[in-house]
């Protein structure tokens, strides 16, 4: 636990004023600072700062507190976290109960890396302006604007060994210690050499002024015909003194005020593709710094935003990783979904491919929760069960899951989605969550087995949406020939109930039964698909019925049934978002906001009269 002493030689020697100055423009009035909050949109200044008191408040929205307070709510930091870093700031030494305090070296040494990084950014800089033509070529390939390079304070690193270190060294800086902020390196051969060559340069910010490490990103026309070709296409600072991976992201300081404002934040892999969002307009958007996502990074998510939403790329690899990304965010408090983007596309090509704006393009991509992500990886591994036996190895494998949420609602929404999807009844799987129960040894199917509210897990069909009603209609026309691409459409998983979810599951499952092979395959089929209808219930079995009827119709087209529901999904979809932008659009003040809401609800409503059915 950190002193009070120092938590009071912070309070009393670090600038209020200067730390707020650095995101806020303050004017004096009498002896308070005034300026625009920085916790919520307004247009007359309601923020004031006090230097001599030391604290702040903002009449517009009660938030107030000290310069430790500001920076944990700015910068989505700890309270530790905050200290330290304010600490290192003005050279304080942080001092446990107990008389402990951060080593004499760390504490002088942060202040000096951060002054090397600075100089090296100089560098970095200047060497782009020199840059050859190539470089130059390469930065307009990215679709890099020069507003972008300014504002994330992108730079090159020449292909010299000893460029930055010899620059540096004519500033006063020793070989050991350019080592030590990792700007350089020792070869296999012992000679010192730059960390960096050949690459375009990415700062990774701690805040608006200061730089805590760097990621390159090789320029591949500066190695051609060269014997080091085959590098790393990215290289990162290794971690110093100054810098860990897992407390720092890509983009932080760019994206902090739409992440407040938002309280949301999308999460991607690369800096091109933080930059490439950024400059499409979308800027609540943050990267992990050459590291998977961690623990420590959900926790310092959890302080940003309430919701957080993951980039993956649509295939196998991208649904297999939002899958794993599921135990990240439990007990984080944040409502985690992912995207999957179009086949070929990264966040950077997605964001260039967008001519009609990337937020309308992002609104219109279908968001499955993590938690649904991570029941579809295990259901690919695993395959959907049908017998008790399987059913209670999946139950018990996902119970290992849920007995990690400490929160009882959110376990409990966790427990009946799960059910569904593995066609298991609520109140089994919650047993064996509760009490560690397990699954009863008997058939799901067998109605007089069961009681009458476990033979009932399942709705009747027709209290489903009419849009459900239609879609399991065509499925059952189509024999469930369109369940496995259904299962397979992040839209339709996004958007139609858990019940019509298992029940697609449940058929594509059938259809497997005995493989390839004909004959008495086909009765096992025909015994398990009687077995999926009996323990759905009554009503899905007289739909199944109907279906099985309407295919003597000539002038029935299942096939263009299945295609018409999945286009009303998408218009269900498009009418939600209008709603919501439209309740956004009345609450909104600033006026940049409010005419960005009115043009992307233009454009919605537009497409919702072009898509309008016809007849």
């Amino acid at each position: 636990m950190i002193s009070e002493r120092t938590i009071e030689a912070i309070k009393d020697r670090v600038s209020l004023l200067e730390v707020v100055g650095e995101l806020v423009q303050l004017k004096r009035q009498g002896t308070n600072h005034m300026g625009l909050c920085p916790f919520h949109g307004e247009k007359s200044p309601s923020f004031s700062v006090r230097e001599d008191a030391k604290f702040y408040h903002c009449f517009g929205c009660g938030a107030s507190g000290n310069v430790i307070t500001f920076v944990m709510q700015t910068r989505g930091l700890s309270f530790v976290d905050a200290v330290e870093d304010l600490a290192q700031r003005a050279g304080i030494p942080v001092e446990h109960i107990g008389g402990a305090k951060t080593p004499a070296a760390r504490r002088d040494i942060r202040p000096t890396l951060l002054r090397v990084n600075a100089m090296a950014q100089e560098y970095f800089l200047r060497s782009l302006q020199r840059a050859a033509p190539v470089v130059t070529e390469y930065v307009q390939s990215r679709r890099l604007s020069k507003e972008s390079m300014q504002t994330f304070g992108v730079g090159f690193a020449p292909l010299e060994r000893r460029g930055l270190l010899e620059y540096l060294k004519g500033k006063g800086c020793s070989e050991e210690l350019v080592i030590t902020a990792g700007l350089a390196r020792r070869s296999q051969q012992g000679e010192v050499i730059d960390t960096f060559r050949g690459r375009l340069m990415f700062p990774i910010w701690v805040d608006r002024k200061r730089i805590a490490a760097f990621g390159g990103r090789m320029i591949p026309a500066l190695f051609e015909n060269r014997e080091d070709y085959k590098i790393p296409k990215y290289i990162n600072s290794p971690e110093t003194p100054l810098y860990q991976k897992n407390r720092v992201f890509f983009g932080g300081p760019q994206a902090i005020d739409d992440i407040r404002r938002e309280k949301h934040v999308y999460m991607v892999e690369g800096y091109l593709d933080v930059i490439a969002m950024h400059q499409a307009g979308v800027r609540n958007v943050l990267a992990a710094c050459g590291t998977a996502l961690t623990p420590r990074h959900v926790k310092r998510l959890s302080h940003l935003a309430h919701r957080v939403t993951v980039l993956f790329d649509g295939d196998q690899a991208g649904m297999n990783a939002a899958g794993r990304a599921f135990e990240l965010f439990l007990n984080s408090g944040i409502d985690s979904d992912a995207i999957f983007l179009p086949s070929g596309h990264d966040p950077d090509s997605y964001a260039a491919a967008q001519t009609e704006g990337l937020a309308r393009s992002l609104a219109e991509l279908p968001r499955i929760s993590l938690f649904d992500c991570y029941l579809r990886r295990l259901l690919d591994q695993e395959g959907v069960p049908s017998g008790a036996a399987a059913k209670g190895r999946l139950a018990t494998m996902v119970r290992e899951v849920l007995l990690k949420v400490s929160n009882p609602v959110e376990q409990h929404a966790y427990i009946e989605k799960a059910a569904l999807r593995l066609g298991i009844p609520v109140t089994e799987l919650e047993s064996l969550v509760r009490q560690g129960k397990p699954l009863k040894e008997q058939p799901l199917a067998a109605p007089a087995r069961q009681p009458a509210a476990e033979a009932m897990a399942y709705p009747a069909i027709q209290d489903l949406p009419r849009i459900d009603q239609e879609l399991l209609r065509a499925t059952m026309g189509l024999k469930g020939t369109n369940a496995e691409s259904a299962l397979r459409d992040p839209l339709i998983c996004a958007e139609v109930q858990p019940a019509t979810l298992a029940f697609l599951q449940g058929v594509s499952e059938v259809r497997k039964v005995g493989g390839a092979e004909q004959g008495a395959a086909e009765g096992e089929r025909k015994e398990a698909l009687k077995e999926l209808l009996r323990s759905f219930g009554p009503s899905w079995r007289e739909l199944w019925k109907e279906a099985h009827e309407m295919r003597e119709d000539d002038s029935v087209n299942f096939a263009r049934s299945y295609d018409e529901c999945r286009s009303s999904i998408q218009r269900l979809r498009t009418k939600k978002r209008i709603v919501a932008l439209q309740t956004e659009l009345s609450n909104a003040t600033d006026d940049g906001k409010r005419m960005a809401l009115a043009q992307e609800l233009q454009q919605l409503e537009q497409q919702l009269r072009q898509t309008r059915p016809q007849g």
